[in-house]
């Protein structure tokens, strides 16, 4: 199971995270001078390790779009049976 929470260090931030670990698997951010959000999600087993661990979903409108594509992405890579490398 997933859930968001909100944080706010300078610019606001949803983070997506895994509710029985805690890991973060995306976030949702508005950069501080900018109207646009952005969605990141983090494939791989470390997260912010590696330039490879994460994965721009592209810039939206608002907050609700981004987190709505962060789940979307989430939700396919949960049916999907083909590992990938």
């Amino acid at each position: 199971m997933y859930n968001w929470q909100l944080r706010s260090y300078g610019a606001e931030t949803y983070y997506y995270y895994e509710e029985a670990t805690g890991k973060i698997c995306g976030k949702a951010s508005k950069l501080a001078l900018q109207e646009n959000w952005f969605a990141v999600v983090y494939v791989n087993e470390y997260t912010y390790l590696a330039a490879d661990d994460e994965r721009h979903l592209g810039q939206y409108l608002d907050a609700n779009f981004a987190k709505k594509a962060i789940e979307h992405f989430w939700d396919v890579k949960s049916r999907t049976l083909i590992a990938e490398n």
